[in-house]
This record gives structure tokens, C-alpha cells and sequence, in this order.
């Protein structure tokens, strides 16, 4: 080991840039990708962008690591001290990551008497060197020394202690690295390599052969100090003295560089691929970058192996297939895409490559390309030479306005190709404008252009719009009937451009038409025409029309229809003006819409006329109560009522006349005309008001006899309210409505409404059948399960009811009930009135031991009894009330007949509670007794199986892992009992053969032994405890004990055989794997092995293969889960190897 001191590696900080694992610092890590260009000497070194990033730091080695050794992946806790006495108490984190670590991303956390992480934490600041330690002590008087002072470490052994990291950027941080974990208080500490309480009064160091932190508690803590990751100071940390070099650490870890000259984290620039020279030829390299950001470095990228060639291998040269024109097709027209002095043969290997001039045909032809003197392989390029096409066949061509290049056709040809001479000059673009004249066309076939033939081309004028007006027809119309103001053969159409020309029996739609000219041959743009076609309306409708003495046409009236005109003829002739006099007889009318006149509709008229006024048989007429003007006596059709004698507005037929004397007029109407002159009428109306009457209730039945009212005169009574005939007197009356009505002078008055209600007499109440009362009680103690209001008799019928004072006796009572008025037959009961009991008898004292209730306490009583802390009121206690220690008076009285007795009898109760004995969680190993366990404190102790009820264990009982009970008896009374944990550890005897053999030069390490934390020793009193490195001696006996904490297992003795040597196997020869195995065990040697032995750790061969092969498979697939010994034999030569089954 080495000690690593704080200045390892200064002045080194180059090994930032060859780890092939850093923390980074925020920049995004590139990503390497395949070299290319790879040659003799050299190679280009490829990765993608990253975007953040201001340039890139290139890495080149021969070693895939980029140097040598072993680093840690991330701080680890080094060092963790709880002191005894002050606040000893600090941790210590070591970074050996080959690397400078920003603090800043990592945190101390803490968590108190169990729970989960974090309680507490604390951010670490600063930047941590490779190879250094950081210490964070609880206060500078009992931590000399630390890097920083603060409260997160006041830590107890219980206490955890966490590093979290974020990862490298972030607010999320997480335990990377524990002392302690979370979870349930695990009480004064955690067990540590074995011992018990080590993380309490202890200073616990990491081993130097810990790299990586972990959160694997259980695993780090371990079980003993073998496999533990921690060493556990022999002594109490009680002094400032024992901080065992705090702020180094020793780490087995370390690591050299190796670079290729002038590839040390060389800076390239922001770009994405360097071109590395140099190099040996032959020679296998590995490349990495890093991206920078300012001072932000990130993460290496992945690795890239380059074999680097003798020659180097040449990529092929890229060229697509070619095809070339007859004319001229030569070597010197062949090209490649990618490639450097390309070089062409007609042969894919050999040959002589082909000069510039040589005329090339229709084939395959091959090209190589040649790099630093080395000529690559050759690439197949398809050639197709194509003959010269013919020229196209054209027509002259004339266009209208203007044209482009892109309207010119040809009536053969392929890709045709328009000039503006015969020879010479660049194609025209196809938007060149054309002008009249002559053009040259040629076409090209399979990408050879023909010669080229003339074509002559004439440009003529576009005509002007035509001119028409807005055009408008009534039903159809067709485009016959379309006409233009100005313009040249018009053609029309439904759309502003393109769409063809309509004919001429195309029906016209309301809409907009284009029409055009044609000039010379050319169309003139379109001029829009909006065309209305009208529908002929419908005739108009109107009713039949009557007028009184006379009208004119201005009278008359349509239902439905606009510009209205009037005829006397169904058809022709003039129509009529508004001032025309009708006549009785048909007129004729029609209705005009947007312009069209409807066919003329048939209406009936009828001149009327007016009547006289109507007669009446008396100038004045008398009505009783109510009377409307329908019921006045008059002659005349028709007749309508005003309440004036010319003008005013018509009366109602069924308006009410009003009390006293009115005058009114009326006219009549005979076909429909109403006379002018009205006839006058006086009439007079007497009132005569209802009876005034109640609401009446009868129980039982009753008649109309029985009715009554409050005030009137000669009273009639009715079930309706109106109409109906008089009901006699002795008609039965129901429950519902009936009507009073009062005459006075002759006149009947309208009738008064009176609800009658006929009720049941109801059935009598429901009441218990009989009633108990303590002492006395009166009747209003009584009460009914049901019913209305209650009356109480002494007596079945007659007599008055009771009042409610009236003292009860025993006897029998009756009750009726009264509903709605109506009081019901009665019912009978019982009731009886007991005597109040006498208080019960008790000692005055009474005593108990640990624990008793009220129910404990012994006490004289007749029947049931109650329990009560007051000597009066209150509420009872329970029975199952537990008594309290000490002295305690309580009150008790009795319950007879259902009667509590009134006074009640004291009882002092004195409780005598002894206090629980002491005893601590045991443990016992192997085995132990009822004897063997110890008490702190107690007198005349006993242990019990139970916590409640049993017997007391006898000294000889045989103790098991699990919860025992101790009582302690003061005087006469024993305590109740305390649960002691009991463990009783068993610790299994190592495994292993009692007789083995073994060969010149084995140790005690060689035998075949399995157990936990195995001891050896060289007597059977276990007093000489001797190391496994000590050398086997033949005939001599060996003795191995298994050990669990402060346990041990029974003795295993091995007496061991010397036997002849066998020469081992050459480890760097001989190969096993996998291990742990699931099925398959490959075993494999650089000579024939022989044969293959499984054992189980009793040494019990469980499985054999016999073979002559160097590599041997063996199935394990059907043993169980476990550990084995495989032993391979090879001639004279044997090794054992230990495999793990899963």
C-alpha cells in the first residue's frame, strides 16, 4: 500500500484529460465517432458537435485507458469518528478519482434516531485535490485540525451519516455513501466488522482497498474484518490524541498516463474532426475528446480504436455510373466524385491503366485512386455510351398577345432545346418572351442533343373586351337572347377565364355571364354581364269583400301580394283606377314582382244596405242579484250594446250589470251592416248579500238539520254553488262543502260556502299494560305508547277524568284519547308502586394487590348494584373501573324491583401496586437455562413463558430465542411482570471432511473447511490459535471453530494425510468460468484434462466427468443452489477451485 499524502500527483493535473471516467462540471461530453482517411502514418480523428461548446481537447494513446492503474469513480467517507466525553465527534471524505472534485456538488446529511434521509444536511464548498482529504469536525476544542467546523456532524451512534451528490449539476442530490442507513433507530449503534456498538465511542477507517463509495450499508459494515470495508478502532475514542492521522488517507489506487507526442489534451478548436500524422505504421491507436466551455471541461467521450496499416488501407474512389454522347466519348470524359489521381482500366484487377484519348464503348470500367504513394483497390463504374438522336419535326407556330419559351411545341422530339441562332449560343430559359420571327429547336435522347431545325412564330394583338348592359328576363331565356353593345363574333361563358364558349339553347340562371370578341383569330379577355331571370310571382290571394252602402276600388284589400292591380275582366283590358265605385259583383286582381306582372285572381264583392235601429218590448227592466246585458229583452238581428247613443266603443254581451239604475243603447246588423240610429234601454238591479256562516266539525254523524249560520234570513242550504235543488232537513251530511243562501223581498242571494267535517270517534290509545314506580308517583307520570290526547279514569266508563296531580296506588287505571274533538272508548292498565330498598352492606375496608376493579370488591346485597365515586348524584361507574393505588373511597348502592335504594353504603378500598422488576435484553450462546438469567433489580423473582396466567418456570427450564416475563413478590403480593428479550445464538459447526489429504507445502488455508468467521487451532482445549498460511504436517490433527460475534460452534477436528505430490496446474493456463454459474461450467486448460470432480462442502462427489479434451463442459444445472468444489486432474497435474451454483 501506499500512503497517499495530499501532494500525490501535483504538478499531474493533466490526468483531468486521460480518464476514461471524470466528474464533469456542467459541459456536455461529445461523442467519438469512427476515424477516417486511415493510412500508413495517420488517421482523421472524427466526433459530432456539441452545441455549447467553444472548442475541443483531443487524446491520442496506444493504450486503450490511456495510461495505467486504478482510480475510485467518486468520493468516498474515509473516516468517521463518535467520541466518548465532549463532541468528539467528525467525518472524513478522500477523493481518489485521479481528479480535482468541485465540493460544491456534494452535501453531508444526517439523520437522528432513525428516519429517512435527509433530516439534516450541510453543502461542502470549495474544490477537493486528487489524492487529498477533507475533514468536517464538530467544533476546533475536540476536533484539532478539520478543514471546516459545523453541527451537521453531532452525531450519536444511532446517528446516520450520508455523502450525496447531484450528479455533477443540479438541485437533486442523492446518498451515494453511508455510515448508518435509514430505517428504524437501531438503538446505541451499528454493528461494524464484527463489533458490536462500533459506530458509538469508536473511530472507524476505510480500508485502503475501498474505491467506490456505496449505499449498501449492510455490505460495507460487513460481518466480520474480513469481509468488512471499515477498520474498528481497538480502543474508546476519549481523547483529542486518537484522531489516527486525520485529513490523509491510505488508497491502493493510482494511475500513469500515456500519450502520443503532442496528443496530450491537445487543443483542436471548434471543429469536428483533426487529422492525426505521425504515426507508427502497423501500430493499433485510441482516440478521445473532451468539449470546453469557458472554464468548463466535460466529461472524456467514448473510445475509438484505429488499426493503423502498413500501407494503410485506401478507401475505394467514389464514381456514379456515366453516360456520354458518341461524339465525344473518351477516358478523359470519366469522373469521379471522391478520389485522388484517379486512374481508369478496363479490368477490375491487373492490366495497365487506359490513356486519357481512348475511346470508350458501352461497359464497365474500373478506377482506383492513389494516397501517399499507395493505390487503392478499384471501383466498378457502369459507361454507357449513346448514339447522336435526329432532329425534331416542327410546325410554325402563332400565339395571341404574348408567349414565353415555355409555350413553343414541337410535333417530335424528346427534352426539346429552344435557341434564338441554328449553331451556337445557350439554350433559352423557358420564360424568355417570344417575338415574332424565327427559333431553333433541338431534342435529346438518352442525354444526347440533336442538331437543330427552324421554326417560325408570329405574335398577334389580343382584341379589347366587348361592351354589353345588365340584362333581365322574365321566366327563362336563353343565351340566343344575350346581346352585346360593341363586339366581334361574341362568345359567352358562365366563367371570368378558361371553361369553353356556351350554346346558344343553353338556358340562362340569374347570375353573372363573361362574354368575349374573337379578332384575327386571337379571344379578347371576357367582359362580366349580370343576367337576372325573374320567376313569374304567384296570383295574389284575397277574400270575398263586402261593403255597407258603399266603397270604391281604394277599399278593396288583398291577404297575400305586392303593386296590387284591380280588373273587371279575368284577362285583357285596362286595370281599374283607385277612384272607381264598386258594384255587387266579381273583380279581377294581379301582383307585380322585380318587374313581372302574376296571372289575375277571381274576388267576390258585395254592396250592402244599412239597417234600421232594433225595437224593445219595455223602456226599463228589473234584475235580481246578477244579470249581464245578454239577459235585456229587445227585438232586432244581431244586436250590439254601447253606453252612449252614438259613438263609444261596443259593450261585452256578458258584461255584469251593476246595482242600481243604468241606461244603455243598442243597434242591430243584418248582413253585416250595423244600424246608425240605437235604441235606449233603462235598467234596474237589486243585490241581496250572503248569509255569513262557519266552518262546522260533527263527531259521528249529523243532518242538514244541524247546520247553522252566523247571520241571515230565510236560509235554503245546497251541495252545489250554484243551480241544484235545496237539501231537507234530514238530509245526512259527509265530510265536504256545502252552500247557505238568504231571500229577503223575494230576491235570493248568492250562496256562502261552509267546509263540513264528519270525524270518526276514534278507537282507544295503546298503553303499556301495566306501569312500576319507586316511592310514589302521580297521573302525570302516566303516558300512552300512541294516540291523541290522553284523559285517565279510575273507572271503565262515566265518572271525570283525573287530574294530573292525583297521587297513583297500586290498582288498575283506564285511558281514553281524544282526536279532532272526538273523544274514544277507554283502555285498562296496571300500575304498581314499589317501596325504595335499604343500602347494601360492604366492609368498611377492603384490600388488593397490583390490580383490581370495582367488581373485586365484595359486597351484601339483595340484588344488582351500583357503583358511584360521590356518596350522592353522579353517574355509575363501570364495574371493570380499575382500582388506583393507594387508598380510594367509593359509594355503592342496590337495585330491587327495578328501584335503586336512595342512601348508599362507603367502602375504602386500599390498593397495594409493587413496581416491576429490572432485567436487560440477554444473550446466550449455545445454550442456557432459567438459572442462567440475571436480574438489576427485584426481590423473590419469578420467570413465566406468558406475560398473563402460567406457571413460574423452574430453574432447570431449557431457555429458546424469544420473550420470557419476571414478576418480584413484596410481602404477599406479587408485581405484575416485565417482557426480557431472550437470545439464545446457535452458531452451526464448520463443515468439512474429518480426515483429508494433502501434499508437500499446503497450509491450513488448503483444507476443505466451510464456516462462518473460522478459527484454527492446533489443540482440542482451543488454547493455540494458529494462522492459515501455517504449514500442514502428516498425521497431525487440526481443529476449526465457527465464530458468530461473541459465539463459537462445536469443533470440527480434521485429521490430516500427507500424500504424494502432484505437480498444480500453470494458473495463467488454466481457465474456469462462468462463476457463479447457473448451468454450463466451462473448464479449460492448454492440455488435455482428464477429468472433472464436483463435490458438495461435505465432500461428497456429486458429480464426474471423465474426458480428453482441453476444454470441458460440465452441466450443473440439476445440483442445488450452493457452493462446491470442482477439482480437474490434467496427467500428474490437480487443482481445486471453489464454484457458487445459483
Amino acid at each position: 500500500m501506499i500512503k497517499k499524502l495530499q501532494d500525490l500527483l501535483q504538478g499531474t493535473l493533466l490526468v483531468a484529460l486521460f480518464l476514461s471516467v471524470t466528474l464533469s462540471f456542467g459541459q456536455a461530453a461529445p461523442t467519438a465517432t469512427a476515424a477516417t482517411g486511415v493510412v500508413s502514418n495517420g488517421f482523421t480523428a472524427t466526433w459530432g458537435a456539441v452545441a455549447t461548446a467553444d472548442g475541443y481537447y483531443l487524446d491520442v494513446s496506444e493504450s486503450p485507458t490511456f495510461g495505467s492503474g486504478t482510480l475510485a469513480s467518486n468520493l468516498i467517507i474515509s473516516e468517521y469518528g463518535e467520541g466518548n466525553g465532549g463532541s468528539k465527534k467528525y467525518v472524513e471524505i478522500f477523493n481518489g478519482t485521479g481528479v480535482p472534485v468541485d465540493l460544491s456538488n456534494y452535501r453531508i446529511w444526517r439523520i437522528s434516531n432513525g428516519g429517512s434521509w435527509p433530516e439534516y444536511e450541510y453543502s461542502l464548498s470549495g474544490t477537493l485535490a486528487d489524492g487529498a482529504a477533507y475533514v468536517i469536525g464538530n467544533n476546533s476544542g475536540d476536533v484539532i485540525g478539520a478543514d471546516v467546523y459545523n453541527g451537521i456532524v453531532s452525531q450519536n451512534g444511532d446517528d446516520a451519516i450520508g455523502l450525496a451528490w447531484n450528479g455533477g449539476s443540479g438541485s437533486v442530490f442523492n446518498v451515494i455513501d453511508a455510515v448508518g442507513s435509514d430505517g428504524p433507530d437501531v438503538g446505541q449503534g451499528w454493528t461494524v466488522a464484527g463489533v458490536n456498538n462500533a459506530t458509538k465511542d469508536k473511530i472507524i477507517i476505510r480500508k485502503s482497498s475501498v474505491f467506490d463509495p456505496t449505499t449498501d450499508w449492510a455490505a460495507s459494515a460487513g460481518t466480520n474484518a474480513t469481509d468488512s470495508e471499515w477498520i474498528v478502532s481497538s480502543f474508546t475514542y476519549n481523547s483529542t490524541a486518537q484522531t489516527t492521522n486525520l485529513g490523509s488517507h491510505v488508497f491502493d489506487g493510482g494511475f500513469t498516463p500515456s500519450f502520443v507526442t503532442g496528443y496530450n489534451s491537445l487543443d483542436v478548436g471548434n471543429v469536428t474532426s483533426y487529422n492525426v500524422t505521425d504515426l507508427e505504421p502497423g501500430t493499433t491507436y485510441y482516440f478521445r475528446v473532451r468539449a470546453y466551455s469557458g472554464a468548463n471541461t466535460s466529461d472524456n467521450s467514448n473510445v475509438i480504436q484505429v488499426d493503423v496499416p502498413v500501407c494503410g488501407v485506401i478507401d475505394l474512389p467514389v464514381a456514379p455510373a456515366q453516360t456520354l454522347c458518341a461524339d465525344v466519348a473518351t477516358v478523359a470524359s470519366l469522373t469521379v466524385t471522391t478520389g485522388e489521381m484517379p486512374q481508369w482500366y478496363a479490368a477490375e484487377t491487373g492490366g495497365t491503366s487506359l490513356a486519357s484519348d481512348t475511346a470508350l464503348a458501352t461497359g464497365v470500367y474500373y478506377v482506383s485512386q492513389t494516397v501517399a504513394g499507395c493505390e487503392s483497390l478499384r471501383a466498378a463504374v457502369a459507361v454507357i455510351v449513346n448514339p447522336t438522336p435526329a432532329m425534331p419535326t416542327v410546325e410554325v407556330l402563332e400565339f395571341c398577345g404574348a408567349a414565353t419559351v415555355a409555350d413553343l411545341t414541337v410535333t417530335t422530339g424528346d427534352m426539346p432545346q429552344w435557341y434564338a441562332a441554328e449553331t451556337g449560343g445557350t439554350a433559352l430559359a423557358t420564360d424568355v418572351v417570344l417575338a415574332t420571327g424565327s427559333y431553333y429547336v433541338s431534342q435529346t435522347v438518352d442525354g444526347c442533343e440533336s442538331s437543330r431545325v427552324m421554326v417560325s412564330v408570329t405574335i398577334n394583338d389580343i382584341p379589347v373586351a366587348p361592351t354589353a348592359e345588365v340584362q333581365m328576363f322574365c321566366g327563362s331565356g336563353t343565351v340566343a337572347d344575350l346581346t352585346v353593345t360593341t363586339g366581334e363574333m361574341p362568345q359567352w361563358y358562365i366563367v371570368e377565364t378558361g371553361g369553353d364558349a356556351l350554346t346558344t339553347d343553353v338556358a340562362l340562371a340569374t347570375g353573372v355571364y363573361y362574354v368575349s370578341q374573337t379578332v384575327n383569330g386571337c379571344e379578347s379577355i371576357r367582359t362580366a354581364v349580370a343576367v337576372t331571370v325573374n320567376d313569374i310571382p304567384v296570383v295574389p290571394t284575397a277574400e270575398a269583400q263586402m261593403f255597407c252602402g258603399s266603397g270604391t276600388v281604394a277599399d278593396l284589400t288583398v291577404t297575400t301580394g305586392e303593386m296590387i292591380q284591380w280588373y273587371i275582366a279575368e284577362t285583357g283590358g285596362d286595370a281599374l283606377t283607385t277612384d272607381v265605385s264598386l258594384v255587387t259583383g266579381d273583380y279581377y286582381v294581379s301582383q307585380t314582382v322585380d318587374g313581372c306582372e302574376s296571372t289575375r285572381a277571381a274576388v267576390a264583392i258585395t254592396v250592402n244596405p244599412i239597417p234600421a235601429a232594433p225595437t224593445v218590448d219595455a223602456g226599463v227592466q228589473e234584475f235580481c242579484n246578477a244579470a249581464t246585458l245578454t239577459d235585456i229583452v229587445t227585438g232586432g238581428d244581431n244586436v250590439l250594446w254601447y253606453a252612449t247613443s252614438v259613438g263609444g266603443e261596443v259593450l261585452e254581451s256578458d258584461m255584469a250589470l251593476t246595482e242600481g239604475t243604468n241606461l244603455y243603447y243598442v243597434s242591430q246588423t243584418i248582413d253585416g251592416c250595423e244600424s246608425i240610429e240605437r235604441t235606449a234601454v233603462a235598467v234596474v238591479l237589486n243585490i241581496t248579500s250572503a248569509p255569513i256562516v262557519e266552518d262546522m266539525t260533527f263527531c259521528g254523524t249529523a243532518a242538514v238539520v244541524d247546520l247553522m249560520v252566523t247571520s241571515g234570513t230565510a236560509i235554503q242550504w245546497y251541495d252545489v254553488e250554484t243551480e241544484g235543488a235545496v237539501l231537507t232537513d234530514d238530509t245526512a251530511l259527509v265530510t265536504g262543502m256545502y252552500y247557505a243562501s238568504q231571500t229577503i223581498e223575494g230576491c235570493e242571494s248568492p250562496r256562502a260556502m261552509v267546509n263540513v267535517t264528519i270525524n270518526e270517534i276514534t278507537a282507544a290509545p295503546i298503553v303499556d299494560s301495566s306501569f312500576d314506580f319507586c316511592g310514589s308517583a302521580t297521573i302525570e307520570e302516566l303516558s300512552i305508547e300512541s294516540g291523541g290526547t290522553p284523559q285517565w279514569y279510575t273507572a271503565e266508563t262515566g265518572g271525570e277524568p283525573l287530574t294530573v296531580e292525583v297521587a297513583l296506588m297500586t290498582g288498575t287505571y283506564y285511558v281514553s284519547q281524544t282526536v279532532d274533538g272526538c273523544e274514544s272508548t277507554r283502555t285498562s292498565f296496571e300500575v304498581t308502586v314499589n317501596a325504595i330498598p335499604s343500602a347494601p352492606t360492604a366492609e368498611a375496608v377492603q384490600a388488593f394487590c397490583n390490580a383490581a376493579t370495582l367488581d373485586d370488591i365484595e359486597v351484601d346485597a339483595d340484588d344488582s348494584i351500583l357503583w358511584y365515586a360521590a356518596n350522592e348524584g353522579g353517574d355509575p361507574l363501570s364495574n371493570d373501573t380499575a382500582l388506583t393505588e393507594g387508598t380510594t373511597v367509593y359509594y355503592v348502592s342496590q337495585e330491587v324491583n327495578g328501584c335503586e335504594s336512595v342512601e348508599r353504603t362507603a367502602v375504602a378500598v386500599v390498593l397495594n401496586v409493587n413496581a416491576l422488576p429490572v432485567a436487560s435484553a440477554q444473550t446466550f450462546c449455545g445454550s442456557a437455562t432459567v438459572a442462567d438469567l440475571s436480574i438489576e433489580e427485584g426481590e423473590a423473582v419469578q420467570w413465566y413463558a406468558e406475560e398473563l396466567g402460567g406457571m413460574a418456570l423452574t430453574d432447570e427450564t431449557t431457555l429458546a430465542t424469544g420473550t420470557y416475563y419476571l414478576s418480584q413478590t413484596l410481602g404477599d403480593c406479587e408485581s405484575l411482570r416485565a417482557a426480557v428479550e431472550v437470545t439464545v445464538n446457535v452458531v452451526p459447526m464448520p463443515v468439512g471432511d474429518a480426515t483429508q489429504d494433502f501434499t508437500e507445502g499446503q497450509t491450513i488455508a488448503d483444507l476443505d473447511a466451510t464456516g462462518t468467521d473460522m478459527v484454527w487451532y492446533s489443540d482440542a482445549d482451543l488454547t493455540s490459535v494458529i494462522e492459515t498460511t501455517t504449514v500442514l504436517e502428516d498425521a497431525t490433527t487440526y481443529y476449526v471453530v465457527a465464530n458468530d460475534g461473541d459465539c463459537s460452534s462445536e469443533v470440527l477436528a480434521i485429521t490430516v494425510t500427507e500424500v504424494l505430490s502432484t505437480t498444480a496446474f500453470v494458473n495463467n493456463t488454466f481457465k474456469f468460468y462462468p462463476n457463479p454459474v447457473n448451468d454450463i461450467l466451462n473448464v479449460e486448460f492448454d492440455e488435455s484434462i482428464t477429468s472433472v470432480i464436483v463435490y458438495n462442502l461435505l465432500g461428497q462427489p456429486v458429480m464426474e466427468r471423465i474426458t480428453n479434451s482441453d476444454k470441458v463442459q460440465v452441466n450443473m444445472s440439476s445440483l442445488s443452489a450452493g457452493t462446491y468444489i470442482v477439482r480437474a486432474v490434467s496427467g500428474n497435474q490437480t487443482t481445486s477451485f471453489k464454484v457458487l451454483k445459483n
